[in-house]
């Protein structure tokens, strides 16, 4: 099977498991961006790896470049819990044009604020993994963001859930 048949067969199945937004409680939005073609963004309960029990699978979003489909879906909006340690964990393939099939495997975890936006971008370049958290700030009409200090870069990468193996 060719690359184009495996990333069908990918696109199918990530519709299999959708994320339930909290309806209750603080909530935050989280404006997810990737540079990479490809990428899984998954969300944890702890640095544990914990698994949401409302959301099992853990998949907050799949973000595509321009390499997969025509009309590109790079960046994604979602309202998750706040108030409570977040982590989040992005997963991807190099960027398009890229000459390497490298992978950019990266979890930070940061504390969101009932109300608060936050911009979280991961940049996958030749040699280079970075995820980073900006929260959205509102001055005098303007909008800016600033890095967000709660967050932290964690060492162990969360994929899945380590409690429940």
């Amino acid at each position: 099977m060719n690359k184009f048949g495996i990333a069908f067969i990918l696109l199918l199945c990530s519709g299999c498991a959708y994320y339930k937004t909290p309806t209750t409680g603080p909530t935050a939005l989280l404006e997810l961006r990737s540079n990479a073609s490809t990428t899984i963004v998954r969300y944890f309960l702890d640095d544990q790896c914990t698994v949401d029990p409302d959301n099992p699978i853990g998949r907050l979003a799949l973000l595509y470049g321009d390499t997969l489909i025509r009309s590109a879906k790079n960046n994604m909006t979602r309202r998750v819990v706040a108030e409570r340690d977040f982590v989040i964990t992005f997963l991807s393939k190099s960027p398009s044009g890229a000459y390497t099939d490298q992978l950019c495997d990266v979890s930070s975890s940061f504390y969101p604020k009932d109300g608060a936006t936050y911009s979280i971008k991961l940049d996958a370049s030749y040699n280079n993994c970075r995820l980073e958290i900006l929260r959205q700030v509102i001055a005098g009409g303007k909008i800016s963001y600033q890095p967000e200090e709660s967050q932290r870069n964690l060492e162990r990468v969360c994929r899945y859930s380590r409690k429940n193996d």
